[in-house]
């Protein structure tokens, strides 16, 4: 892996990375029963690297799901197979990974996945354990 990171958006192919920075640029929907609110979301573009950048406004607890989607066609990135992990796009050179990272703020968890063998090939963070067992399924990454 000695080629720069890109992150797209599955659906529309939109560039999510910053250039310039280390950071992915997503949009994060906070939601209850009574509210629902929509930020920008900064997140390190660095492998197994936790933290970000959103607006002040905004508190988030501990376990709290944020709703990341593309910040240019809107589409979700929920996976389709565990609704407490979101997936986008990202090629390195020519070879395209899937990485799969926890929505729960505070849930450290992120995996890299080669999408033409469907293997993990790198996992990251202290609740990565936690789900690790997904990716021994048939899983459909992008819903495809």
């Amino acid at each position: 892996m000695n080629q720069p990171r890109r992150f797209f958006c599955p659906h529309c192919d939109h560039e999510l990375g910053l250039p310039g920075s280390e950071f992915v640029r997503m949009q994060g929907r906070l939601y209850g029963p009574n509210f629902s609110v929509t930020a920008t979301f900064d997140v390190p573009s660095g492998l197994g690297v936790y933290g970000g950048r959103w607006n002040d406004y905004l508190k988030l607890e501990e376990g709290g799901l944020v709703e990341f989607s593309c910040p240019e066609c809107s589409t979700s990135f929920t996976t389709g197979y565990n609704d407490r992990l979101a997936e986008i796009k990202m090629t390195e050179g020519d070879q395209l990974y899937v990485v799969v990272f926890n929505r729960a703020f505070g849930e450290h968890s992120s995996f890299l996945i080669d999408y033409q063998r469907k293997e993990v090939v790198a996992s990251f963070g202290e609740h990565a354990h936690d789900f690790i067992d997904e990716f021994g399924k048939n899983i459909n990454f992008f819903g495809h």
